[in-house]
């Protein structure tokens, strides 16, 4: 059984590989077999389930059925396809993300210790980290070797990306957006004196190189959107410790200051940063203000505001129900030629291959603005509910245990789900089951809170 719930995690990692010449991941698959396995072995947690009573479920609870109600009443309201809601709804969210959820808050503690979950988490962080930036390096070198399997982990894409780092995601801004929500989680724990690993060779090579990696790993993905955010985060995760040693040295500070202010103007002044990403940044700091500008400079970025519009200007016309949990794909060609608003490529793209593809159009979309299109404000407002309260509820039983490598780990995770829903807003995706993971994770600790308190009491 244990076996069996270690490789459902492993596909946690995995995200992009589908089966061959289909829509449907692996990861699918696998936990349906393990989810199936889990109930057929063990009645009680049947039982567990329906003894669930922490407060995030049932915000959690009512936004599923929200999901569920709104999307028939489109559907009766002839707004909604009756196989497109049924796909969504019960087989892409219930199926997809909440057996994800479900998944640590019947196997942690009871089958799986939550050192034994840290540890595999931090290690398989560490692991596509350090195999994205192989295959990134050997690309710019022209040696091919990892292509093949390249192929087999993102078979959805149709070509071998070489001039930035995606390692096991479809896209390098996926994995951008995945380290940066992880950096608190990262910084936690591999900062502490708890070790990840058993062995004190492997566990010291580990922390002397994982956050060193990380960081390599983001400047090889070259997204400037998340580079900016991954530094946001990581100042504010030091903050106090930089306003620290600020008021201790004043002088010491300043001078670090000058030599790092020198160091960049003579950077820039001997580096072409044409040739480098940089200059992205710079371009699209100063095309922010014209949609029309951006459009040219950074279809990308442009592309996702644009997309996000959309979304907005769905919310605005169908404020309560939304236009159904994930129909806003099949409803928003309309909004697309609206006023002349300027399009990138890629929409235009997409909008023309919407009719092959029964009317479905790819824009791009993040938990903020999928679930007000969506759900609208009710199912808005019942989401981030649950996220604010797992947030609070996991605080709670940080508050009463005392510090162990298990409440450093909590710490790590708690920071994490902040930082969910601080960056839900920018293409952090809805069903992304790493994060329902994380998510019932947060639940599954008040279990190990039961025990430890019934632990305490004995004494």
């Amino acid at each position: 059984m244990r076996n069996l719930i270690y490789l459902s995690l492993i596909f946690l990692f995995l995200p992009s590989l589908y089966l061959p010449g289909g829509n449907i991941p692996v990861y699918d698959i696998i936990i349906g077999i393990t989810f199936l396995t889990l109930l057929l072995n063990s009645k009680q947690l049947i039982k567990k389930f329906f003894l669930l009573h922490s407060y995030p479920i049932k915000y959690l609870f009512l936004y599923i059925s929200w999901c569920i109600f709104s999307g028939l009443i489109l559907v009766i309201l002839n707004k909604f396809d009756i196989l497109n809601y049924l796909y969504a709804v019960f087989i892409l969210f219930i199926y997809n993300d909440l057996t994800w959820f479900l998944l640590p808050i019947f196997t942690v503690p009871n089958i799986i210790s939550i050192n034994k979950i840290k540890k595999f988490l931090l290690v398989g962080i560490y692991v596509i980290c350090f195999y994205g930036l192989l295959v990134f390096i050997f690309n710019s070198l022209n040696i091919n070797i990892l292509n093949s399997i390249q192929d087999i982990i993102n078979n959805r894409r149709e070509d071998i990306l070489i001039s930035r780092n995606l390692s096991v995601f479809e896209e390098p801004g996926y994995f951008g957006g995945f380290l940066c929500i992880n950096l608190p989680l990262i910084y936690k724990t591999v900062l502490s004196k708890f070790r990840i690993s058993e062995n004190i060779a492997l566990n010291f090579f580990i922390k002397k190189t994982y956050i060193f990696l990380v960081w390599i790993t983001i400047f090889t993905i070259k997204s400037p959107i998340w580079l900016i955010f991954c530094l946001l985060s990581t100042l504010i995760y030091f903050s106090k410790n930089i306003i620290k040693i600020i008021k201790k040295s004043i002088i010491s500070f300043s001078t670090s200051l000058i030599i790092l202010i020198l160091g960049c103007i003579i950077f820039f002044n001997n580096v072409n940063i044409n040739e480098t990403f940089i200059v992205r940044i710079i371009k699209t700091v100063q095309n922010l203000n014209s949609m029309e500008s951006l459009v040219i400079v950074e279809p990308s970025l442009a592309n996702r505001f644009i997309s996000y519009r959309a979304r907005l200007q769905l919310l605005i016309e169908n404020p309560i129900t939304g236009v159904g949990y994930k129909n806003t794909e099949y409803v928003v060609k309309k909004y697309f030629y609206k006023n002349n608003l300027p399009l990138t490529q890629e929409t235009i793209l997409h909008i023309t291959k919407s009719s092959s593809n029964k009317g479905q159009i790819k824009i791009n979309g993040a938990i903020l603005w999928d679930t007000i299109s969506n759900t609208g404000l009710v199912g808005f407002i019942l989401l981030y509910a649950f996220y604010i309260s797992s947030i609070i509820s996991l605080n709670k039983i940080i508050k009463n245990i005392e510090y162990c490598s298990e409440r450093n780990f909590m710490e790590g995770i708690r920071m994490t789900l902040v930082s969910i829903v601080l960056f839900s807003f920018y293409d952090i995706r809805a069903n992304f089951v790493y994060f329902w993971f994380l998510f019932g994770l947060a639940i599954a600790f008040n279990e190990y809170y039961r025990r430890y308190i019934d632990y305490w009491r004995k004494q």
